[in-house]
């Protein structure tokens, strides 16, 4: 998964992969955009101190968004329950739930000297909702995906008297999106508003 932390006006591009390898395709595609402009940080986010070092190698006074996108799941995740090894699940819950928090932690004070309203996207999953479930398998990756989403919402309001910083899912901000594109609404004034909506992911 890619990781990007950008400015909104396009200004630096700070993206970060966990396996470098498996992001030159992106890496060049975004070198030929945005050239110099672009910083590619390397971490482990299942790694408190990793991501402590990266945040402190950033040479950039503000960030205005971070996308929280990792995920990893085992190799019994298709599998039923019964048939699933249980002491997989913790490596999945240590990236996909926790590594967001610790990235969000770490830049925390990037996010809080940004100029313009920063944004926190966790990207969840329907298969994260627990009025929604269907499946009798991927039981990892759903409740993984199900702590995100109470994460998010924890840090919301934990983050209510911060006027500078919102945290959305995935989904919340591409309805906003979608309905500002739809409706012509200022996505500026949107994203100030304190609010959550975790109905597609409760």
């Amino acid at each position: 998964d890619c990781w990007c932390y950008y400015s909104m006006k396009e200004e630096n591009i700070w993206a970060k992969s966990e396996k470098p390898e498996d992001f030159i395709l992106t890496e060049e595609h975004l070198k030929e955009k945005y050239k110099d402009r672009l910083t590619i940080l390397t971490m482990d986010i299942g790694n408190s101190e990793s991501v402590k070092r990266a945040a402190e190698s950033l040479k950039i006074d503000s960030i205005d968004l971070i996308i929280n996108n990792a995920v990893t799941v085992s190799k019994d995740c298709d599998k039923e329950f019964f048939d699933v090894n249980l002491d997989y699940l913790q490596n999945t819950f240590n990236v996909t739930s926790v590594g967001a928090l610790r990235v969000i932690k770490e830049f925390f004070p990037f996010l809080k000297r940004s100029k313009t309203m920063a944004l926190i996207i966790n990207i969840s999953s329907e298969a994260g909702s627990i009025s929604k479930c269907w499946r009798t398998n991927c039981i990892e990756y759903g409740m993984a995906k199900a702590a995100l989403n109470m994460a998010t919402m924890n840090l919301h309001l934990a983050f209510k008297n911060e006027p500078n910083i919102n945290i959305f899912t995935g989904s919340e901000f591409k309805d906003i999106i979608e309905k500002e594109k739809r409706e012509g609404y200022n996505q500026d004034d949107i994203f100030k508003k304190k609010q959550i909506n975790t109905e597609n992911n409760e």
